[in-house]
């Protein structure tokens, strides 16, 4: 979700229709903004930032395909060998970092140019990706979590062993991370310490 200038809160959404819908918040109502046709199947994943009165929007989905939008404006798609399951937007700027079946994150800039490839180290399947408020992307997946410095776009950087299948990461106010496992845990850390 994001907040716009005169505190409307906006969320974007993604079905098995193929269609990437943006709704406006107001109280319990939820009213459609636009849809964006994006993509000939499911889709998988969705990210959005507001930044500067610039709506940017991603989707990922089961056909392999991306999509960026930048104020509902979008180009051609770029397609991964297989689905895209996760997709992020860096804080920092309009870089957009997706995260396929194949076990690569590309990143691509917010009119949908691939800018360069780049993998993460995983040998299987990534669970999630997400940026740190440094532009750090953070990548999850069997049994690890890995952090990437996107000013270089190399050197992924492996940080924690969890023992188990991490299905997502997030970033917590206080600077700690906050990790799922498909064993039911739920482990903290701080990025600097490669210790949980």
């Amino acid at each position: 979700a994001e907040r716009g200038s005169n505190g409307e809160i906006f969320v974007v959404t993604g079905g098995d229709d193929g269609f990437v819908k943006q709704w406006q918040l107001k109280g319990s109502a939820a009213t459609l903004v636009q849809k964006l046709d994006g993509s000939p199947g499911q889709i998988s994943c969705v990210a959005m930032k507001l930044r500067a009165g610039k709506l940017v929007i991603a989707s990922g989905a089961s056909s392999g395909a991306v999509w960026i939008w930048t104020d509902g404006h979008g180009g051609a798609p770029y397609y991964f060998v297989k689905a895209v399951n996760a997709i992020a937007i860096s804080p920092k700027d309009e870089l957009v970092a997706a995260a396929g079946a194949d076990v690569s994150v590309r990143f691509f800039d917010s009119s949908g140019e691939e800018i360069a490839p780049a993998y993460l180290g995983f040998e299987k399947l990534i669970h999630s990706v997400d940026f740190l408020p440094d532009g750090t992307l953070e990548g999850a997946g069997p049994g690890a979590v890995r952090f990437l410095d996107t000013s270089r776009l190399s050197g992924a950087r492996h940080v924690a062993a969890l023992g188990a299948d991490v299905a997502g990461v997030d970033f917590l106010r206080g600077g700690e991370l906050a990790a799922g496992t498909s064993s039911g845990d739920l482990n903290f850390w701080y990025p600097e310490s490669d210790s949980v």
